[in-house]
């Protein structure tokens, strides 16, 4: 009997310039194979972090729209490093963007899963596999959104 396809979308952050940048990657687990599908990094602008934060959450819940065919099952999200100073902009920034992210996916009644950098090898049999797909990003942060995914992929597969 061929298993159920499971989703999730990952995703992780970075802050330069001034500006937020979202790195979004859905992985799919279909029969064994692992599917990895890139999604344009979304990106903020540095002057009206306000606006920027409601067009992320309006991104994060049309891409797990429970309408759309081949909807993610779940979101998880590789979570910002504490800092031990005061916090800075790009943390905040970051911090934000993961209440967007947790919203978005309550909105749509999907999963919730975030992960420190020290738990994600939780996934790390499907990030293997993961990685060695034609469409596994080059990028750290979007490797880290991988990562996430195939962490809560591995808890999900786990519960059926």
């Amino acid at each position: 009997m061929a298993e159920q396809e499971v989703s999730a979308l990952g995703i992780a952050t970075q802050s330069s310039g001034g500006a937020l940048t979202v790195h979004r990657v859905i992985v799919r687990v279909r029969d064994g194979s692992v599917i990895v599908e890139p999604l344009k990094p979304w990106k903020g602008t540095a002057t009206d972090e306000l606006r920027s934060i409601g067009d992320l959450l309006d991104a994060l819940a049309n891409t797990l729209d429970r309408k759309r065919t081949g909807a993610p099952d779940a979101l998880a999200l590789k979570r910002t490093e504490t800092t031990r100073a005061r916090p800075t902009k790009q943390y905040d920034q970051k911090i934000r963007a993961e209440g967007a992210a947790m919203i978005a996916a309550a909105s749509q009644g999907k999963r919730y899963f975030h992960y420190r950098k020290n738990q994600l090898g939780r996934g790390s049999d499907l990030a293997e596999k993961a990685g060695a797909h034609s469409k596994y990003p080059a990028g750290a942060e979007a490797q880290d959104a991988v990562a996430a995914a195939c962490a809560a992929l591995t808890e999900l597969r786990s519960e059926n």
